[in-house]
């Protein structure tokens, strides 16, 4: 997009970590600056103003920020967080000449025009469509969605809140598990089931489905177990995730008509990879008749690369890769 002076700074602002990053020149990759955390006592835009500052980091003209939760104004809430982002203020603070916010899945959206392939783990390979529809979705503190348009002479990152819609249970095992899932307002969504603790949750609903009570929520020691392979349990709320993360990824696909190709964002996925069964997720990915032979042609890729928002912020920056953002949000001075 025109209109950006660099240096600029970059930020993926998750419920719980905000990354920050600087790219000095248009074309250039970013810097890492180091991560804060979301949640703080302090106002995000004066936590991230005192982080840059003490940075060493050159002035910086402009910041472009991707923020979970849809980004109705320059001043907006952090789905899963219950804080503000302020950009206007954040403006100030750094003597800034713009200001723009995304969506966080816009900003994976827009980076798979510039990833690549050792940035990915490809599930399969697929059929590509040249400019078919890419599908950019993960898990972390929340569940994202975005979509990458080609449209021949740019190409449109359109924004989602996809992990919203609600979920419910298709085999007899996953309608033992869905009374004991944790509900948000009253409704399951694949947000609620798939975010970064939905491991642990899957591992309750098990054992309350058994009539007993789980020991641990906790994500990252139900991994653990089940890589160890002596907690059963732990090994059945693993596959059940990854089945249900197949299942969304396909009904997502096929909302997007994704003939570009599927995209796992995120944190959680590249983690829990070396338990995935291939194999066992492309046939649920494929198993949504009608559909089947349509889906078994898209390609699948895990996103490996821990700052692949900061490529999509760079890639919306820099006009030469002719990403535009659709509906841009935008604070000038």
């Amino acid at each position: 997009m025109e209109g950006f002076r660099h240096p600029l700074i970059v930020a993926d602002i998750g419920g719980t970590n905000c990354r920050l990053g600087l790219i000095e020149r248009a074309g250039a990759a970013a810097r890492p600056l180091g991560r804060i955390d979301t949640q703080g006592a302090r106002e995000l835009h004066d936590a991230i103003a005192d982080f840059v500052l003490a940075s060493g980091a050159p002035q910086p003209h402009a910041a472009l920020m991707a923020v979970a939760g849809p980004v109705t104004g320059p001043r907006m809430a952090i789905t899963n967080a219950g804080r503000m982002l302020d950009g206007p203020a954040l403006g100030q603070r750094l003597g800034l000449e713009a200001v723009m916010l995304v969506n966080d899945f816009e900003a994976q959206a827009a980076a798979l025009a510039t990833l690549r392939p050792d940035d990915l783990a490809t599930l399969r390979a697929g059929e590509p469509e040249q400019r078919g529809v890419r599908l950019a979705i993960g898990p972390g503190t929340g569940f994202g969605v975005g979509f990458l348009v080609d449209g021949g002479d740019a190409r449109t990152v359109v924004a989602s809140e996809g992990g919203h819609i609600g979920f419910g249970p298709e085999s007899q095992d996953e309608e033992r598990v869905w009374p004991w899932l944790e509900r948000v307002g009253g409704r399951t969504s694949v947000e609620s089931v798939l975010r970064g603790d939905g491991l642990g949750h899957l591992y309750a609903a098990l054992a309350k489905a058994d009539g007993a009570t789980a020991d641990t929520t906790d994500p990252a020691l139900v991994t653990a177990r089940a890589r160890d392979g002596g907690d059963a349990r732990a090994g059945a709320a693993m596959k059940l995730y990854f089945d249900l993360l197949a299942r969304a990824a396909a009904d997502l696909a096929l909302i997007a008509k994704a003939t570009g190709g599927v995209f796992i964002a995120g944190g959680v996925t590249p983690r829990l990879l070396p338990l995935l069964d291939k194999a066992r997720f492309l046939e649920r990915f494929n198993d949504r008749a009608p559909m089947r032979d349509l889906l078994a042609r898209l390609p699948i890729h895990v996103i490996m690369s821990e700052y692949a928002a900061f490529a999509g912020l760079g890639a919306i920056a820099d006009p030469a890769t002719r990403v535009r953002v659709q509906r841009p949000v935008r604070w000038t001075r």
